[in-house]
């Protein structure tokens, strides 16, 4: 069986529907699985531990030497790239951090100002309810004078009438 080395996880859904969930490290799996053209995206070298020497083979002839010495230049040349690739992304993010900090302070401030609205909303609807009740209480007065008027005028009608007579 071949052995593989996952850079990064990942869940491989095979031709019946199931599923096998790799993590990052080295796994022993079916030549079909180390086939598999998704399986080929999340794997690679495995990486040499931080501060381990490469060494070229011992008592190899001078073209094993230099295909190992080319090998060792592209690794370092793709570790170059990684590296710049990474550089790139940091100050993408870095960017993305600046916006969201800037979005962030946006709808800080319209918060504020929404809140601010609905002080003034609430401010001018409790004023509303002081004048609808000082109109209630103006009404009120007027309909209970109407009715003292209109109980005195007919006093005086029924006054009248009982003179005549």
């Amino acid at each position: 069986m071949p052995k593989i080395y996952v850079k990064t996880p990942f869940t491989l859904t095979h031709d019946d529907t199931s599923k096998t969930s790799f993590a990052v490290g080295e796994h022993e799996v079916d030549a079909e699985v180390a086939d598999h053209w998704f399986t080929k995206l999340h794997t690679g070298e495995k990486p040499v531990a931080a501060g381990t020497p490469v060494s070229l083979p011992a008592g190899g002839s001078d073209a094993d030497q230099d295909d190992s010495a080319a090998e060792l230049g592209k690794r370092e040349e793709a570790l170059a790239a990684n590296a710049e690739a990474l550089r790139v992304r940091a100050a993408e993010l870095e960017v993305q951090r600046v916006n969201l900090g800037v979005h962030k302070a946006e709808l800080d401030a319209r918060h504020g100002s929404l809140e601010e609205r609905a002080a003034g909303l609430n401010a001018r609807e409790a004023e509303l309810d002081a004048r609808e009740d000082a109109i209630a209480t103006r009404e009120a007065a007027l309909a209970a004078a109407d009715a003292d008027k209109t109980a005195a005028d007919k006093a005086k009608v029924e006054q009248k009438g009982s003179q005549k007579k």
